[in-house]
């Protein structure tokens, strides 16, 4: 039921932000900022002025895209250290995103309904994702997730219809309601190292891994091996069951 309301939220948020303009404070190499004079940072944000849920925008981004370390502009270099909120929304025809080690926070839906992704590799210097971040990317089947990271935010990964392996790294000591809703493919929840003491993975409440037809058979961990490799059973089920 939580998932439903989570989809019902994520659609709301949606059609507010419809309705909402973004004005870049540069466009450089097609790729548009907000630049932040005093600390030299800079993030990427919306690439024009148009309603999010156009899909037919020229200004969208398409294709395969790098993010660079650095960028200057008016002879002022700046460090590029966040994927703003909705900055690749509805960008259903981005292939790939290449995100460098110099970003340490992607924002709300900053990838959602990127229907053209097949894979993420978030770099290790990420220590913030935003809810919703990868939402409804229906063909994403891969993702590995920073080692800096410590929570997996509410909704994260909702909609992803093809994910099929997540790696998940022993950082990570939370994942929130719905992380992995609505990804009935997902096999492989990776754990690099052995899965921490601290960590608790709500599947209390099913919809974190709602829908899942393979299902990580565990509720929660208090007291697990520190070292060495956990290996972790995998129930298959068609529909996970109150």
């Amino acid at each position: 039921m939580k998932t439903i309301y989570n989809r019902i939220f994520m659609l709301a948020v949606a059609l507010m932000m419809s309705l909402v303009s973004f004005a870049a404070d540069a466009c450089i190499d097609g790729i548009s900022y907000n630049l932040d004079r005093a600390t030299r940072k800079a993030s990427v944000t919306y690439n024009g002025n148009h309603r999010l849920e156009s899909s037919s925008d020229p200004g969208q981004y398409v294709g395969a895209i790098t993010i660079p370390s650095f960028i200057t502009h008016e002879g002022v270099t700046y460090k590029v250290t966040t994927i703003g909120n909705y900055a690749f929304c509805w960008c259903k025809n981005l292939t790939s995103i290449t995100i460098p080690n110099s970003v340490t926070s992607i924002g709300t839906e900053a990838f959602g309904y990127c229907e053209s992704l097949t894979s993420i590799i978030i770099p290790n210097s990420v220590t913030f994702i935003g809810r919703l971040a990868f939402s409804e990317c229906t063909e994403l089947s891969f993702v590995s997730i920073s080692n800096k990271l410590d929570c997996i935010n509410s909704c994260t990964f909702d909609g992803c219809a093809k994910l099929a392996s997540v790696i998940i790294p022993s950082s990570v000591t939370k994942i929130d309601d719905g992380a992995f809703g609505g990804c009935p493919k997902l096999s492989s929840v990776i754990n690099l190292s052995s899965i921490p003491q601290n960590l608790f993975w709500v599947l209390t409440d099913y919809s974190t891994y709602g829908d899942c037809m393979f299902l990580l058979d565990v509720k929660k961990h208090t007291r697990m091996q520190k070292n060495g490799i956990i290996s972790m059973l995998l129930m298959m089920q068609r529909k996970l069951q109150l």
